[in-house]
C-alpha cells in the first residue's frame, strides 16, 4: 500500500501544478477579455463615429465618382461633336477649293490643266497646314496665307476680261512663287 500512496502523491502535485497553470491561463484570458470589453465599452462611441464617418466617406466618394463619370461622358460627347463639326467645315473648305479649280479651268480656257491642279494642290496643302498645325502662331500664319491665296485667286477671276481668253491667273501664280521662295531649302 505504501507504494500506492507514493504513486498517488506523485500524481497529485503534478495535477495541482497543471491546475495552477490552467487557472493562470484562464485568468489571463479572462483579464484580456474583460479589458477588451471595457476598452470597447469606453471607446464604443468613437468606434461608432469612425464607422459612420467611413460609410459617409464611401458614399461621398461614390457620389463624386459618379459626377466625374458624367462629366467625362459629357466632355467626350462635346469633343465628338466638335470634331464632327470641324470635319464638316474642313470638307466644306475642300469642296470650295474643288469648285475654285473647276471655275479656273472654265474661266481660263487656255490654261493647262496641270497649272490648275498645282494651284488646287497648293490651296489644299495650305488648308491642311492651317487646319492641323498644333502651334497656334503657325496655324494663324497658315490661315492668313490660305486666305491671301484665296483672295488672290478671286481677284484674278474677277479681273479677267472677256477679250483676254489666253490669260493666266498671274497674281495667283506670283503668290505661289513668292510663298514657295520663302520655304526653307531641304538639306
Amino acid at each position: 500500500m505504501a507504494s500506492q500512496d507514493v504513486t498517488s502523491k506523485d500524481v497529485r502535485p503534478q495535477g495541482n501544478s497543471e491546475n495552477n497553470i490552467g487557472n493562470y491561463i484562464a485568468r489571463i484570458i479572462y483579464t484580456l477579455k474583460s479589458e477588451s470589453a471595457a476598452w470597447k465599452m469606453t471607446h464604443l462611441p468613437a468606434l461608432d463615429k469612425l464607422r459612420h464617418d467611413r460609410a459617409l466617406a464611401e458614399l461621398e466618394l461614390k457620389h463624386r465618382l459618379e459626377q466625374l463619370d458624367i462629366r467625362l461622358q459629357e466632355e467626350c460627347t462635346r469633343i465628338r461633336m466638335e470634331e464632327e463639326r470641324q470635319t464638316a467645315q474642313f470638307q466644306e473648305f475642300l469642296d470650295s477649293i474643288d469648285e475654285m479649280k473647276a471655275t479656273m479651268l472654265a474661266t481660263y480656257a487656255s490654261m493647262p490643266k496641270p497649272i490648275a491642279l498645282m494651284i488646287h494642290h497648293h490651296a489644299a496643302e495650305l488648308l491642311k497646314e492651317a487646319w492641323f498645325s498644333q502651334d497656334t502662331r503657325e496655324r494663324l500664319r497658315n490661315q492668313t496665307r490660305f486666305t491671301a491665296l484665296m483672295l488672290t485667286i478671286t481677284e484674278d477671276l474677277s479681273q479677267l476680261q472677256a477679250h483676254a481668253p489666253n490669260a493666266l491667273p498671274e497674281k495667283t501664280l506670283a503668290f505661289i512663287r513668292e510663298h514657295v521662295a520663302r520655304l526653307p531649302e531641304a538639306e
